[in-house]
């Protein structure tokens, strides 16, 4: 003959009410932690201030002398009218001796991207070696609204910046004194 079992006792029904409840919030609470999937695959963003020397993955850079002006020239005779930002930086490898390009720096306000202008002498792509740091100018022609908001220069060594480094270096336009002429600098190896 078999013992007979206890009988089951049964939860109160507020008891399970509040158990449910608690089960929900927890299951909200893990969604509002989990990262979003570009989140996960976010640039590593390296923050820095014109003049300051920033510390990306691969790379060292610094970005500095922002200029406004009517017209942008370079030592090779080009010259172009609008509304030019040309910014100087000087940047170096921080491990491959070989290969490795500066290729994207962009200028980005209230959310549009202006990409660096091909059309002068530029240090875009910038070949970069290890201990010798390069300098060059590179330039943005940017619409006329543009020249009185902040900004940022996001420099990276290529376009696609998932799980890389990302530098990032603010520019207030407005506190820039605006020029007739703005020269492009040579681009070049420093000793």
């Amino acid at each position: 003959m078999m013992p007979a079992t206890p009988p089951v006792k049964s939860l109160p029904p507020w008891a399970v009410w509040v158990i449910g409840v608690a089960l929900l919030g927890a299951a909200w609470g893990v969604v509002q932690l989990t990262p979003s999937d570009d989140a996960i695959q976010a640039p590593f963003v390296v923050a820095a201030s014109v003049g300051e020397k920033a510390t990306a993955r691969a790379f060292d850079v610094t970005v500095t002398d922002p200029r406004l002006g009517d017209t942008a020239f370079d030592q090779k005779g080009w010259y172009g009218d609008g509304t030019w930002l040309v910014v100087d930086i000087e940047a170096e490898s921080r491990q491959v001796e070989q290969g490795a390009l500066l290729g994207n720096i962009v200028f980005v306000s209230d959310g549009v991207t202006y990409t660096a202008s091909e059309r002068p002498s530029s240090a875009l792509p910038l070949s970069l070696r290890t201990g010798i740091p390069q300098t060059g100018s590179v330039a943005f022609e940017l619409p006329e609204g543009v020249a009185q908001r902040p900004g940022v220069i996001q420099i990276s060594l290529d376009i696609e910046t998932r799980l890389d480094s990302l530098v990032e270096v603010p520019i207030d336009l407005a506190e820039l004194t605006r020029h007739d002429d703005v020269e492009m600098r040579a681009t070049g190896w420093t000793p």
